[in-house]
């Protein structure tokens, strides 16, 4: 009777090595879903969406006050260098650039079709903004009315305020968010 316990619990450790031998340990789990980088380059590709929709635009496009976004050239030495909390902060003011930035437009312009890509980029930027939430960022940095000045500048037609905001898109954004993910999976 002792040998059939015996073979039972061989049996059973055999079964427990097969299902539990050729499994990977820990590293076969998933990326956080907010670091694969499909998502952010749907981001990106919105946006440029949104840019191009204006290669059409005529004198409708031509805004008669000057819109303040945050400027987007990037050096990207300095960019690797800078810590992640400035890199999120400066995310954060040029995000709230945009959005107090499209009310603004939606004011000055008369074309109901160029209201609708304003409509669009407003629900895009809070579709980013409720991503980069979940990456745990740090919404609403506090910061100098200096510091906002230095980072700006001011475009006068919607080709150029969808220009900046691709160009934000794509290259800020997109290397914070890299740069996170990859101090996420250290």
């Amino acid at each position: 009777m002792w040998w059939r316990v015996n073979l039972a619990l061989g049996g059973l450790f055999a079964l427990l090595l097969m299902l539990f031998g050729y499994t990977k340990p820990l590293d076969s789990l998933p990326l956080h879903p907010h670091c694969n980088s499909t998502v952010m380059e749907g981001f990106a590709k919105e946006a440029k969406e949104l840019h191009s929709a204006m290669d059409a635009c005529t004198d409708s496009c031509n805004l008669r006050e000057n819109i303040t976004v945050p400027k987007t050239g990037v050096n990207f030495n300095e960019r690797d260098k800078m810590e992640r909390d400035m890199q999120e902060a400066e995310i954060w003011r040029g995000l709230m650039l945009f959005m107090t930035a499209i009310p603004k437009v939606k004011e000055i312009i008369t074309d109901s079709s160029l209201k609708n890509h304003t409509d669009k980029s407003y629900r895009h930027i809070r579709s980013l903004i409720s991503f980069l939430k979940g990456l745990n960022g740090k919404q609403g940095e506090t910061m100098r009315t200096s510091d906002l000045a230095q980072a700006t500048t001011y475009v006068q037609t919607m080709k150029d305020f969808f220009l900046y905001y691709f160009n934000f898109v794509r290259w800020k954004v997109k290397q914070y968010v890299k740069k996170v993910c990859q101090n996420t999976q250290r």
